[in-house]
């Protein structure tokens, strides 16, 4: 396989965009691609493999959320999480 075809398999995804609702907020959500994902939830987890929630969240809505939104933007953590499920299942990474 060429070069220019790996590195086409690693980002496919990237750029597509999607529109999602969370309450009475929109977000439009951009994919940095297969590569950006997997080393993001690497570099998430603590010497021991378990993934540090907060690190992770912050990647996701820093990379992939187009406008500017932090943690502290929401009421309520089952508003994040909805966020955080849009985005997981944007990207592929929930089935």
């Amino acid at each position: 396989m060429s070069k220019e075809a790996k590195n086409k398999e690693q980002n496919q995804g990237e750029g597509n965009r999607k529109t999602v609702h969370i309450g009475d907020k929109t977000f439009m959500l951009q994919n940095p691609g297969v590569r950006w994902y997997i080393k993001h939830t690497d570099q998430s987890k603590d010497m021991r493999g378990n993934l540090q929630f907060e690190k992770y969240v912050d990647g996701l809505l820093e990379m992939v959320v187009i406008q500017e939104v932090t943690m502290e933007d929401f009421d309520d953590v089952g508003k994040m999480r909805e966020l955080v499920d849009e985005i997981e299942n944007f990207l592929g990474a929930k089935e």
